[in-house]
């Protein structure tokens, strides 16, 4: 038979190993989890810096573009305003040399009644577009001059004004013409 151990203490012993090992445990895995937790926590507050670092430096390099663009910017204002004078002057060149003066001269003349000639043309560039013209022209009459005119407006010249008239020796109507004729580009 086999003997029974009973235990009739105020305070009985009780097997203390078990909760022992499982605090232990227990008191492992969180020391353990701890220092994971440290370690995380410290590599990634340098990782943080590193990257406010690199977002300062992208900051500083933002602004240091941003000064240069303003810089270039005034530059290539300063310079355009210089070279302006220069490109408008080639542009009037190149605007005078395309001007059709066989055009102009062929409505001139389909506008001329028979009856009457030009005797000088002064032209004047007003800008790109419009050329204004002087000329003195020699009528039979006051019919051939309002004839003239007339044809003149048809033809698109626009603001014709007669600024003198005077008759010749031979009695003819010499009238001095303004008009302003529209090309196109």
């Amino acid at each position: 038979m086999r003997r029974l151990s009973l235990n009739l203490a105020t305070r009985p012993l009780r097997n203390r190993r078990l909760f022992a090992f499982l605090g232990g445990a227990i008191g492992l895995a969180f020391l353990v989890t701890a220092l994971l937790a440290i370690i995380l926590f410290l590599r990634f507050t340098l990782k943080k810096n590193d990257v406010q670092a690199g977002l300062r430096k992208a900051d500083d390099a933002i602004k240091t573009s941003q000064s240069e663009q303003k810089r270039l910017a005034t530059q290539l204002k300063e310079v355009a305003r210089k070279d302006q004078d220069i490109v408008d002057a080639i542009n009037s060149i190149i605007l005078r040399k395309s001007f059709s003066w066989t055009d102009f001269l062929s409505k001139l003349e389909d506008a001329l009644p028979d009856s009457s000639y030009i005797l000088s043309l002064a032209p004047t560039l007003v800008d790109d577009t419009r050329v204004q013209f002087r000329f003195r022209v020699v009528s039979q009459n006051l019919e051939g001059l309002l004839a003239l005119i007339n044809k003149l407006q048809e033809l698109k010249f626009t603001q014709p004004r007669v600024e003198t008239e005077e008759r010749n020796e031979r009695g003819q109507l010499a009238s001095e013409i303004s008009v302003t004729y529209e090309r196109v580009l």
